[in-house]
């Protein structure tokens, strides 16, 4: 497929509204590009690689000003002024690319873009620059416009992964039946580009035994929430229960290369590559007796001298690409360990949790690990019992517990009452905390407006229509240092107007729009019903909002299609709104 058919359908997304409509022309296009399905996949997402792989073009606006002034007929100080006037160097390239338009197919911008990621070291800035211009040169206009989206991170189509997995099921067999099979076989392997390849390859059967692949993401098990260990016990018979910590959620993997080298690496519930923050944990890892393993744990900074854990963000300041070795010598960490998922070759997911679990402690007291640590997992025959436990989790300073029913399967990426959380949060407050993702933010006025941010509008997700809508505007909770942080970074990804899947009332445009990707847990002390707000209103006059939120803290480790939901918001609303 020529890379203009892509370019003319990622112009077609980005018009329209209708997640029915992006489905529609998404698997239109896959099915005429499937002999290009992965490329087509990754250049979708903005990438040239699955979303877990580390990549960056280090490329910025001012060698894409050069390139577009090198391959069209206007100069430097030309494009840097209409840049300014616009905001958009896609749109500028638009205006007065060459354009020999020579048909070049997905595969060979893919190539293109690949070496530009991989141009480094001396003389790299002037070789990319001539590659881009090169590339800009033999594109038509409308591709170079989205070559240049793609490379600066701004290729905002409307759609998350919910929607390519539909397309996905609607181009094979016309209909969204087969969604939850290919959803499953993404949730075990999050290589959303193989799936779609193996998916055109050998059919829908061949993505229904698809076995856990170390060195690839798992989608983490995610939980349900209650109000009290009653309400769990009367859930599950004599559940596990388990501490929740206040860290990271951390996903290792254990593997071999073709030469039988071991190597780790370990993921973010995000899927986002975090080995390089814990060289500590990886020197364990890679000694122990197993060719293979893929463990999920918890990671928490840890004091051993004074057995106390740091907040979450200390250990959050392990995600830094600068003195990491000094970093982790100040932040010593254990990653409890509460589930097993792989070893040996074997994917064990489909066992139940007594058995998984009887099989990790095993493993950990054979290789007698340090930093590794099997976490505590009682079994809870009574309420009394559940109790007792649940309040020494919050006397030891941790966030609560998790519960979860002993002959279960571990299913990746599903939220159940196989798995249940019970915060401190819950017992004391009428809510848990809630995690929303940024929209936007408004200016304010006097001293709110020092840093240039007075309020944030913040949504939360709404998967059935793969969106994302409104639920506060949030002006408490914001220290100067938490301002100026992110009025940098929002400013980093704001756009010119909403993304088609953002729902947002006209009397809430905020003043300045940013890209829904930086996720904020938010306290409040109810749930209402509000005419401004869009979460929930599903076409009726009301939604859901927040009464008196604050922001607690800014979430690195999430994605934003991992936050709370309108489903969610409901069923805690229930006896309040």
């Amino acid at each position: 497929m020529v890379f203009k058919q892509l370019a003319g359908v990622f112009s077609e997304l980005e018009r329209t509204s209708s997640r029915l409509a992006k489905i529609s022309l998404l698997s239109q296009l896959f099915e005429e590009g499937k002999a290009d399905i992965s490329e087509i996949i990754y250049l979708s997402e903005g990438r040239v690689a699955p979303f877990f792989v580390n990549f960056e073009f280090n490329i910025g606006n001012a060698l894409i000003e050069k390139a577009i002034a090198r391959s069209s007929n206007i100069s430097l100080d030309e494009v840097k002024k209409e840049y300014d006037e616009i905001g958009d160097l896609g749109d500028v390239v638009f205006n007065h690319a060459v354009s020999l338009d020579e048909d070049l197919t997905i595969r060979d911008v893919f190539a293109t873009l690949e070496t530009l990621v991989h141009t480094n070291g001396k003389d790299s800035t002037e070789k990319k620059t001539a590659i881009l211009a090169d590339l800009l040169i033999k594109l038509d206009k409308q591709s170079a416009r989205y070559v240049i989206r793609i490379i600066l991170g701004k290729l905002r189509l409307g759609f998350s992964d919910k929607t390519v997995l539909d397309a996905l099921s609607v181009s094979i067999h016309k209909d969204k039946t087969k969604r939850a099979v290919i959803e499953r076989a993404f949730y075990r392997c999050s290589d959303l580009g193989y799936i779609a390849k193996l998916l055109y390859e050998k059919g829908i059967e061949g993505l229904e035994h698809i076995s856990l692949i170390p060195s690839v993401p798992v989608f983490a098990k995610l939980v349900e929430r209650s109000s009290s260990v009653e309400e769990i016990m009367k859930r599950i018979t004599d559940p596990v229960f388990q501490p929740k910590y206040d860290g990271m959620r951390a996903q290792i993997h254990l593997f071999m290369d073709e030469a039988g080298q071991k190597h780790v690496k370990i993921f973010s519930r995000g899927l986002e590559d975090l080995t390089d923050m814990f060289p500590d944990l990886v020197r364990e890892v890679v000694m122990m007796k197993a060719d293979s393993l893929i463990l999920d744990s918890e990671v928490i900074g840890f004091n051993s001298v004074t057995e106390e854990f740091f907040p979450f963000q200390e250990t959050m300041h392990r995600k830094r690409k600068y003195n990491v070795t000094e970093t982790s010598d100040k932040i010593p960490i254990r990653s409890f360990v509460f589930d097993l998922l792989y070893i040996n070759g074997m994917d064990i997911t489909d066992e139940y949790l007594d058995i998984r679990l009887a099989k990790l402690e095993k493993l950990l007291k054979e290789n007698n690990t340090k930093i590794l640590c099997m976490s505590d997992s009682p079994i809870m025959h009574s309420l009394e019992e559940g109790e007792k436990y649940f309040m020494k989790c919050i006397e030891e300073g941790l966030e609560g517990i998790i519960a979860k029913d002993r002959i279960k399967a571990y299913l990746p990426g599903t939220r159940n009452y196989d798995w249940i959380k019970l915060k401190r949060a819950s017992v004391s407050e009428l809510n848990d905390t809630i995690d929303t993702v940024i929209l936007g933010y408004y200016f304010g006025y006097g001293q709110r407006s020092k840093f240039g941010i007075g309020a944030l509008l913040v949504g939360i997700y709404n998967p059935q229509e793969d969106r994302y809508e409104t639920i506060a505007k949030i002006g408490t909770g914001l220290s100067d240092e938490m301002l100026q942080r992110l009025k940098k970074e929002l400013d980093e990804i704001k756009v010119g107007q909403m993304e088609s899947n953002v729902i947002v009332d006209k009397k809430l445009i905020p003043d300045v729009i940013v890209d829904p990707s930086i996720v904020i847990e938010v306290r409040a002390d109810e749930i209402t019903k509000s005419l401004n707000h869009t979460a929930g209103r599903n076409g009726g006059l009301t939604g859901y909002a927040l009464r008196f939120p604050r922001l607690v803290r800014i979430r690195d480790d999430k994605r934003a299609d991992e936050i709370t939901t309108v489903e969610e918001i409901g069923k805690i609303a229930k006896p309040h709104a």
